[in-house]
């Protein structure tokens, strides 16, 4: 296929209806296409009993509504993905890309409810007997508890100054090694 053929097949390529568009949906241009394809990734994959949820940022310099800007990435702006993968094979389980607010509404637990939301994609008989683990930016207790409803338990980094944690554990530690 030659080049100009490609750009003219690519100008008319349209996966939504611009008449029905929902203006509210920041991915509507692209949400059918997308998930089509995230509803497939777990179905072709049994994973291991350790699973991950981790945050990337994929560099996009391109204008757009919903790119992010990270300053202490090594490429500071682009789109922010999160991905719930196995930890042996590497295999992306499901994922999620960040369009930002939804209208004017700041979303509460936005951590807790992007893991439960990956979780979710999995099927009830994989989800059990797993081990998820994810960083501090995941870490809450009620989100610990949810996965242990599921059979699942859950590891993270949990930072000291989180209002669930003890006073005993709040302490800090001034001395290296003590």
């Amino acid at each position: 296929m030659s080049s100009h053929r490609f750009k003219d097949l690519l100008r008319f390529l349209r996966f939504d209806d611009r008449q029905r568009r929902d203006k509210s949906d920041r991915l509507a241009v692209i949400r059918f296409i997308f998930e089509c394809f995230v509803k497939q990734l777990p179905r072709h994959f049994i994973p291991s009993e350790n699973i991950i949820v981790g945050e990337q940022l994929v560099p996009f310099r391109v204008r757009c509504s919903f790119v992010q800007y990270m300053p202490k990435k090594q490429a500071k702006y682009g789109l922010k993905f999160w991905f719930l993968y196995d930890v042996e094979s590497r295999y992306v389980l499901a994922f999620e890309l960040y369009s930002g607010k939804i209208g004017n509404v700041i979303q509460r637990n936005l951590a807790t409810n992007v893991v439960l939301r990956l979780v979710d994609q999995l099927s009830n008989n994989i989800k059990q007997g797993r081990n998820i683990t994810y960083d501090r930016y995941f870490s809450d207790l009620n989100l610990a508890k949810a996965r242990l409803e599921h059979k699942m338990s859950s590891i993270g980094v949990v930072n000291h100054k989180h209002a669930f944690v003890p006073n005993e554990l709040k302490i800090i530690r001034k001395q290296l090694y003590s």
